[in-house]
């Protein structure tokens, strides 16, 4: 499978996952966080022993690229978890999806230096396709009432932008993803202890936290795929993942369905050709 593919992957997973966050609400941000990336980090590392690979010369690396995924997946998920606690979920969902249009800045800048006129056009259609979705959200006062896990996550985004972007030149082993989750889980345990108070997932809960210890291979997948793959063509597919998660937002109850959405993924639909018309005329060439 190519590095492409396992970033296609990653997408659908990223699409679902917020969703199963917000299901968990009765749960701490920061607990959820650190059961999640626990039970992901256990689940490659069962996969690895299965495997045969080499799990100790996947630990044994430099601190630089411990600091790097810790600081990435580590902070983005305890940051957008907590997030959700503190804000509306859809609201919160919205400024974290500004993270598919901040990639293509940053990849076309620390990879090319530039951003030439159809990349930027093409941005600035994700850009306004994603402000439609979310039109409604303004107008009943998202601007006059922000609350801390807005800010979190667009905090968050911007950091899952970057560390997407900076991912491209890294040379670590993609094992590596296991011990830095440990250690990411760890932390976030820490400072659940810390600052909040232990709560049990009930009945359902329990699936919905092995779901997100499950979906936290999409980091793995990504990783791979900011390292290997098309980084424009992804991240401008990436677009679509605020779309499809409006709708899951939709099913579960969480906004209403309006003209805005459609008009939305008009305009997203519109920046990813526009972004990616060179690599389309490259497929139908082949």
């Amino acid at each position: 499978m190519s590095a492409t593919s396992y970033g296609l992957i990653a997408l659908a997973m990223f699409t679902i996952g917020n969703i199963l966050v917000v299901l968990t609400s009765t749960i701490p941000g920061l607990q959820v966080a650190a059961m999640s990336l626990f039970l992901g980090a256990s689940g490659m590392s069962i996969f690895q022993i299965v495997k045969g690979q080499p799990i100790r010369a996947y630990w044994h690396q430099p601190a630089s690229h411990y600091a790097f995924l810790v600081g990435g997946v580590g902070i983005y998920t305890a940051l957008i978890y907590v997030a959700f606690r503190y804000a509306p979920p859809f609201e919160v969902n919205a400024i974290n999806y500004l993270w598919p249009i901040l990639l293509v800045g940053f990849s076309a800048l620390f990879h090319t230096g530039t951003l030439n006129a159809s990349k930027i056009f093409g941005v600035a259609m994700g850009f306004l396709g994603t402000f439609l979705i979310f039109v409604p959200a303004q107008a009943n006062g998202f601007m006059d009432g922000l609350q801390s896990g807005h800010f979190l996550a667009l905090i968050a985004a911007i950091l899952w932008a970057a560390y997407s972007a900076l991912a491209k030149n890294k040379t670590y082993p993609a094992g590596l993803m296991a011990p830095a989750m440990f250690i990411s889980a760890f932390l976030c345990a820490g400072l659940h202890l810390m600052f909040e108070e232990t709560v049990m997932p009930v009945g359902i809960e329990w699936g919905y936290v092995l779901l997100l210890g499950f979906f936290r291979l999409s980091y793995l997948f990504w990783d791979e795929s900011m390292r290997g793959g098309n980084v424009v063509f992804l991240a401008s597919l990436a677009y679509f993942v605020p779309l499809a998660s409006t709708l899951l937002f939709i099913a579960f109850g969480y906004t209403a369905a309006n003209i805005w959405i459609g008009l939305g993924a008009g305009f997203i639909v519109s920046g990813c050709v526009v972004v990616n018309f060179g690599n389309f005329k490259r497929l139908l060439k082949q």
